[in-house]
């Protein structure tokens, strides 16, 4: 649909793509260069996604399984409602997905809206590998990851000043 090597796309993708701070300059520029090469591969938005000619999705469910047709969910927020109904409208316009008439579905669930962890500045990786780790010990099991002694930063005096007995 667009030029995959038009250098102004080529320049939001690779100011798009999110990058760990912990990079050095060298290791950083790496990077973008290679987003740089390889921008053909990502999408800017959905209508850059096109679906494959005769791909189908198939489930392997016996025909006599029987679904839950009746979801007690929450009522969206309105961010939230706002939210997903865009996003199903984007999905909906690049043919990514389609209405099905009701006697087609089989199954419904609860929909989850969530921000993805990297866009409210959630934990790292490493992070999330430790405090996994911390439960697994906690609970008796061996750890699952094997990780480096994690540095205990010390607290600046001030706060050790200011700290309640």
């Amino acid at each position: 649909m667009t030029n995959p090597g038009n250098p102004k796309r080529v320049a939001y993708i690779v100011k798009a793509v999110q990058y760990r701070k912990e990079l050095t300059e060298e290791e950083h520029k790496r990077v973008e260069d290679l987003v740089e090469i390889y921008a053909d591969i990502f999408a800017c938005s959905l209508s850059e996604v096109l679906p494959i000619p005769g791909a189908q999705h198939r489930l392997n469910i016996p025909e006599d399984t029987t679904f839950n047709l009746r979801i007690r969910q929450r009522a969206l927020t309105p961010p939230q409602a706002k939210f997903l109904h865009g996003r199903i409208d984007e999905m909906l316009a690049a043919g990514i997905i389609e209405k099905a008439p009701a006697e087609q579905v089989k199954c419904c669930a609860t929909t989850v809206s969530a921000q993805k962890a990297h866009e409210q500045g959630g934990l790292t990786l490493e992070e999330l590998q430790y405090k996994v780790n911390e439960q697994y010990t906690k609970h008796g099991q061996p750890p699952a990851f094997i990780l480096p002694e994690r540095k205990v930063q010390e607290a600046p005096r001030e706060a050790l000043e200011n700290k309640p007995l």
